[in-house]
């Protein structure tokens, strides 16, 4: 009876505490449905929890797991430099790569999607639309081959945020020096690995420091061979 009671207890706490996760959960969603200006600006306070929980959600109850993946669809439809429909493959590119840690599977469609629209908007993003959307350009970059031709767009949105996006240099350098070692690389031009990389550190972006230049200084740097 005593462990019949004690787990009663311990489910009406779980119970207590779902209830209230989900109510902060839809109210996130509210605020990024209700305004997307507000929405973005809100994406560098809410979007790493989100995702953190999108990507341990297979330990919560089914119905709990919908509610978490549909918050990061509403996070990612704040990027509003690209279609309001380009906002569920953007959330599913950044599970299935672990928001930047995994590389795309081939064909991966999602990514492509999503990539394509931000390409369309032919402009810079906001700052914190591109550091939503970064870890997924890097994950279409980082393989050995490409997911998909339309993923390859990924270096010139690289490219243009070069100057804007300083805080993501180091990770930037990483990134483009990673692509130099396949054989893809050759395939990229206007602009050229090359050249994204002189970009990254060119004139205009601001002052560099040396934890910037510490991806060139590895043996997988231009600087740290031999």
């Amino acid at each position: 009876l005593k462990t019949i009671t004690a787990q009663t207890k311990t489910r009406s706490g779980f119970d207590f505490l779902f209830s209230n996760f989900a109510a902060v959960l839809k109210a996130i969603s509210a605020l990024a449905s209700a305004d997307c200006s507000v929405g973005n600006e809100c994406l560098p306070t809410l979007s790493t929890s989100v995702i953190s929980l999108n990507l341990a959600a297979l330990h919560v109850p089914s119905e709990t797991q919908s509610l978490i993946k549909s918050t990061l669809v509403s996070l990612c439809s704040c990027v509003y430099e690209m279609e309001e429909s380009a906002a569920l493959p953007l959330a599913n590119a950044i599970i299935v790569t672990e928001n930047g840690k995994k590389s795309l599977p081939i064909g991966c469609t999602s990514a492509a999607e999503a990539i394509s629209s931000i390409e369309e908007f032919g402009d810079e993003l906001s700052g914190n639309s591109f550091n939503l959307v970064f870890p997924v350009l890097v994950s279409s970059l980082i393989g050995n081959r490409s997911s998909s031709p339309a993923c390859d767009a990924a270096l010139s949105l690289i490219n243009l945020h070069c100057s804007s996006g300083s805080g993501l240099r180091r990770q930037m350098s990483e990134c483009v020096l990673t692509l130099l070692t396949w054989d893809r690389s050759k395939q990229f031009s206007n602009p050229s690995c090359v050249e994204t990389l002189c970009n990254i550190y060119g004139e205009g972006t601001g002052d560099v420091s040396s934890g910037d230049l510490q991806p060139l200084l590895t043996t997988q740097g231009a600087l740290g061979g031999k």
